[in-house]
């Protein structure tokens, strides 16, 4: 009953934006785009994602790929990318279903689980937005990459290494759809370990090192080869340069400023989870003030989340909470991370 469920219900939740138009971003990457406008397949892994803008550093090839097979099929109109966005966003939510399904061994656990991804608020933007898209495309490899590391898991010999390669290959895949898939390795160490600790076996980090880190030796140099292709393309790693003062401030702040700012940021997203009110698709500048003082409440308030959310990660390491709160988040912080601009500075303040 639940992908039944997935499918009808949303639908029914995204069915007004198959009339939407194309808005912000999606001019620049969809509509004015050459590559997508005339169809060029062959420059779609040779130009950056924002056209003649390398400077940006986005390196988005799938994700464009999906845009010009839209155009090709569909017209150059917006009704036929919406509809791409609403059905990659079921097929989430559906492989969503599978996994917490697999992990908790709860059919209704994992519907209850599957329905809040599919209706949370805080997925409007990438869904109804064409140019969310890079976010629907690298969740739909990350998950089944993940899903085929577990079958991996249970299979053995020819069986077995077709399902890891076909993991590192969705893994690779979602790179190039959006740079985040990249932590697809972390993620599927923390499966591993809440493997390990409902299992009640004995965690130890030499042998992790000796024998099992090799196991994830695939996807570190997918995710390399991914990294030397973007910065052939891009010209850097990650940002060629900084980001304008109006795009992300926090680029041109001191660096204690940007911590605190950042650690207000990871808190703000966190809350937005609970109380996805009110949203935003523009956090340019001054739509979120930056934290200049270390005793501001923000940045309390954020601290107090993010030292609660590193507790719960240490009770489930010790065994005293479930191994899938833990996982969880684990999940949610490694993805958080990199977008907060606490280890480097992005190109945005803030995102949906």
């Amino acid at each position: 009953i639940y992908p039944t469920a997935i499918f009808f219900v949303g639908l029914l939740a995204y069915a007004n934006s198959l009339g939407n138009g194309f808005t912000f971003d999606d001019f620049a990457v969809v509509v004015d785009n050459p590559v997508v406008a005339e169809a060029k397949l062959l420059d779609v892994f040779t130009t950056p994602y924002w056209p003649g803008m390398p400077d940006v550093g986005h390196y988005r090839p799938l994700t464009v790929f999906t845009f010009v097979a839209n155009r090709i099929l569909g017209g150059s109109g917006p009704s036929g990318f919406h509809l791409t966005n609403v059905a990659l966003h079921l097929l989430n939510a559906s492989l969503l279903f599978w996994l917490i399904g697999r992990m908790v061994r709860d059919e209704h656990g994992a519907g209850f689980g599957a329905l809040l991804f599919l209706l949370h608020p805080v997925h409007t933007e990438a869904v109804n937005s064409v140019v969310g898209r890079a976010e629907l495309v690298a969740a739909v490899c990350v998950l089944t990459a993940l899903a085929l590391y577990i079958g991996a898991s249970e299979a053995e010999g020819r069986r077995q290494r077709i399902l890891l390669f076909a993991s590192v290959l969705l893994g690779f895949l979602g790179c190039l759809a959006k740079e985040q898939a990249a932590l697809l390795v972390v993620v599927l160490i923390g499966y591993d370990l809440m493997i390990l600790l409902r299992r009640g076996t004995r965690i130890s980090l030499r042998r992790f090192v000796r024998f099992d880190l090799i196991r994830y030796t695939p996807y570190v140099m997918a995710v390399g080869l991914y990294f030397v292709i973007r910065s052939h393309v891009t010209g850097a790693w990650l940002l060629p340069g900084q980001p304008s003062f109006i795009d992300n401030h926090l680029a041109h702040v001191g660096l204690w400023e940007r911590v605190f700012s950042s650690v207000d940021t990871i808190g703000r997203y966190v809350w937005m989870l609970f109380c996805p009110y009110p949203l935003s698709a523009d956090y340019a500048y001054n739509a979120i003030p930056t934290v200049s003082s270390a005793w501001s409440l923000p940045f309390l308030a954020s601290l107090l989340l993010v030292g609660s959310a590193c507790l719960a990660l240490v009770l489930s390491m010790r065994r005293k909470w479930p191994a899938e709160v833990g996982f969880g988040v684990l999940i949610v912080g490694l993805f958080l991370l990199p977008v907060s601009n606490l280890l480097f500075v992005i190109g945005t303040r803030f995102g949906e």
